[in-house]
């Protein structure tokens, strides 16, 4: 997956690679440099006939310097990583960034990190190796989005490879994509709808999916789900603890190209050296400050990283939690050592009451609704596609037609309370249709009544006892404000599976767990 246009755009302005260098250097407090750095373009060969257009940035002197390998994101090139390998460079780093096969000057087909593109990781490192003064005890790697996924999946392959930082990225393409099986139309046709994106390069099987998308978004689903055992390092999970590299994951909670939600278990398998970073922010959001070369946690911290696992400085980024979650609501970070597991469980009467969540057992309800009409809950529109940056979707909770949506609301709280963690929405469902498609929304409603949205999760599920897992998410909400969970049937960013006008019945017993950090 590439950075949004914006994103690329900005690493690419006059004077960015200057900025940056200075940030790295001030912030992350690397080695000191050498002086000078030499960099240039290659090709690297690869399996199947293939070059790799890449960038090379080498300190001056004998070395043996760290490496750090950067595959590029999807539809970029190696010059993506122009101004960070320049920084990296700079403080003592041997850099080699490439684009990946079927994008931007590199041969080959497009295989959505099939087989050939993570084998391409162990290409680059041992070409690396041998034309360049890396240390081949010292090896990293770094790549954001699709860059990202592929690092994971070439560390798991790889066992030279020994710390690695995957920012916006994924563990299991289906579960980012087709998230509880709803189809991710807009993401996906995000990333097939593109002129860097050169269609007659995808291998069948992708072009499968580009295909379906167009009138049968629900297939491209069933493809995507069978691309993806061999594609999602969570299935690699055995061979990254035999190899023990150091993992970093930065991501956005807000992510609308790839869903976080499976980062949690992902990380949880891991006996690794460890490290998830969770912040407000749409796909890339989170880390764009620092590629840009402003202060910026993700950065600085990706570079205390590799500087810690690669060189063994001391600087104590393998103390404290293991997990910093960015509060969406303060903007502090709350830090763990475990992903937050204590769950309050309120359970849910008839929808329509004033208040309607309760520790008590309230009595048996069923509540109808129409199907496929917006109910005025939202998940809002994403940021990678307007081309700013996140703000956390508004609406009026008392504004909600109550015709198309269920609607529960909390007491109001005496005090601020933290929600940290993954809330968790169980209700029973009854329909014609054999696959029914719900969007789950969390939001934090003032006293005026006005309604942030705070996580929210979209599933397609067959009728019967229904569980669906929100976003992990940070969120303190302030003394007076509610909680209000509303249930829909259409949200433009997913596919649906029932067809519009339908009925829809949903019933007791039904419950939200809201996670207290």
């Amino acid at each position: 997956m590439r950075l949004p246009t914006w994103a690329v755009r900005s690493l690419l302005i006059a004077g960015a690679a200057a900025l940056l260098v200075v940030a790295l250097l001030v912030v992350i407090v690397l080695r000191k440099p050498g002086h000078g750095t030499n960099a240039g373009a290659t090709n690297i060969p690869a399996s199947g006939g293939v070059t790799l257009s890449a960038q090379v940035f080498s300190p001056p002197g004998p070395g043996p310097y760290p490496l750090v390998v950067m595959p590029a994101s999807w539809g970029s090139g190696a010059s993506e990583y122009a101004n960070l390998g320049a920084a990296f460079v700079g403080a003592g780093f041997t850099v080699v960034a490439y684009s990946q096969r079927g994008f931007q000057g590199s041969g080959g087909s497009i295989d959505f990190a099939g087989e050939a593109t993570q084998q391409d990781v162990s290409t680059v490192i041992s070409w690396a190796l041998k034309h360049t003064h890396a240390d081949p005890k010292r090896i990293g790697l770094f790549g954001t989005s699709y860059g990202g996924g592929v690092a994971l999946l070439g560390a798991a392959h790889d066992k030279r490879v020994k710390a690695v930082v995957a920012t916006s990225t994924w563990t299991d393409l289906a579960g980012s994509l087709v998230p509880q099986g709803a189809v991710n139309k807009e993401a996906l046709g995000w990333l097939f709808d593109s002129p860097t994106v050169p269609l007659d390069k995808l291998t069948p099987q992708v072009h499968q999916v580009a295909d379906d998308l167009k009138d049968q978004p629900l297939s491209s689903g069933d493809v995507l789900e069978q691309m993806s055992a061999t594609r999602s390092v969570d299935k690699e999970i055995d061979a990254l603890n035999r190899n023990k590299p150091a993992i970093m994951i930065a991501n956005g909670f807000e992510d609308s190209l790839l869903d976080p939600t499976p980062l949690v278990s992902f990380f949880d398998a891991l006996h690794t050296p460890k490290r998830l970073q969770l912040a407000t922010g749409d796909h890339g959001g989170p880390e764009i400050a620092g590629l840009r070369g402003a202060p910026d946690a993700v950065i600085s911290t990706a570079g205390k990283w590799l500087d810690f696992y690669l060189n063994g400085t001391k600087n104590k980024i393998d103390e404290g939690g293991q997990i910093v979650l960015q509060d969406g609501s303060t903007g502090v970070p709350h830090t763990y050592t475990s992903w937050p597991a204590t769950m309050r469980t309120q359970k849910l009467a008839a929808p329509g009451s004033t208040v309607n969540m309760t520790s008590a057992d309230p009595p048996t309800w069923s509540h109808e609704i129409t199907t496929g009409q917006d109910s005025g809950a939202s998940i809002g529109n994403a940021a990678i596609l307007t081309g700013g940056s996140y703000q956390s979707p508004t609406i009026s909770i008392g504004s909600l037609n109550r015709e198309h949506a269920f609607a529960w609301n909390s007491v109001a709280l005496p005090g601020a309370g933290v929600v940290a963690g993954t809330p968790e929405v169980k209700v029973q469902v009854a329909s014609s249709a054999s696959k029914v498609t719900l969007f789950a929304y969390l939001y934090d409603v003032d006293p005026s009544g006005t309604a942030t949205l705070m996580s929210y999760a979209p599933a397609t599920v067959s009728p019967g006892a229904v569980s669906m897992t929100l976003r992990p998410l940070a969120w303190t909400v302030a003394a007076g404000d509610h909680l209000s969970l509303v249930v829909d049937t259409a949200d433009k960013r997913y596919a649906s599976a029932e067809p519009d006008g339908s009925t829809l019945t949903l019933s007791s017993p039904a419950s939200l767990s809201i996670p207290t950090g």
